[in-house]
């Protein structure tokens, strides 16, 4: 027998994935926090709806995951992309990091449907890493559209710009 017994391989799988999962969700995160002064934040919404769309994710998170049906969660991701769409990306990821940490307490501690879906504690966080995952991936590819688009406008704003300058001086 095994340090583990028979279930070596389920254990290592679980947390191989748990691991990897939990990188892919904090890494993003990191890294536009770490850049957060290149990003504009004088978009769509002002300071006052900022944070009300922070706390409509955490209200959205406590009524979602007060009941006991997984399939309910997905109608954040409307809200989800919305918020991408009238928030900078790392306010986005705020919100959905907000979303998050009332998800992963609400599973912890046994309520929603993911504490239903596996008996012991590291499945069901495996599940939520799973969902989170989901949400954040198709949040950062909505985020990425928007940024080169962004980007897009401003070169053509400044090549514009240089192009009257030029017919100027001409």
């Amino acid at each position: 027998a095994t340090l583990f017994g028979n279930d070596f391989v389920h254990l290592w799988l679980a947390w191989a994935a748990g691991d990897f999962l939990g990188m892919m969700l904090g890494l993003p995160g990191v890294l536009l926090l770490a850049r957060f002064h290149r990003f504009n934040h004088s978009g769509s919404a002002g300071p006052w709806e900022r944070y009300a769309w922070i706390a409509a994710a955490v209200a959205s998170a406590a009524a979602l995951f007060h009941f006991d049906h997984p399939a309910l969660y997905y109608l954040f991701f409307p809200v989800g992309l919305l918020l991408v769409l009238r928030l900078s990306p790392p306010f986005s990821l705020l919100a959905i990091l907000a979303f998050a940490m009332v998800a992963a307490g609400a599973t912890v501690t046994g309520t929603g449907g993911f504490a239903f879906l596996s008996s012991d504690i590291s499945g069901r966080i495996l599940w939520l890493q799973l969902y989170l995952a989901s949400l954040q991936f198709s949040a950062l590819v909505l985020i990425g559209v928007l940024s080169q688009r962004i980007r897009a406008q401003t070169a053509s704003r400044r090549a514009l710009a240089t192009a009257r300058e030029t017919r100027k001086e001409a």
